[in-house]
């Protein structure tokens, strides 16, 4: 399993878009959204909340490019 969380919720808000909640032990520890592009061919993920094992909360945003 992760160290950070043992839970993910998702809600979809739209075609294109996901929140998404990952709880440990029953506590909320990070929030974030993942987003497509309008035309399918890129992907952002931004991730807020505890990001390491050791506790450090920061703010992480992640972009893929379909080729």
């Amino acid at each position: 399993g992760n160290p950070v969380y043992d839970a993910t919720a998702y809600l979809r808000l739209d075609g294109n878009t996901i929140i998404f909640s990952r709880f440990k032990g029953g506590k909320l520890v990070q929030i974030g959204t993942i987003a497509i592009s309008q035309d399918g061919r890129s992907r952002t993920n931004t991730t807020s909340g505890i990001v390491g094992p050791n506790g450090l909360a920061d703010t992480t945003v992640s972009f893929y490019d379909k080729q």
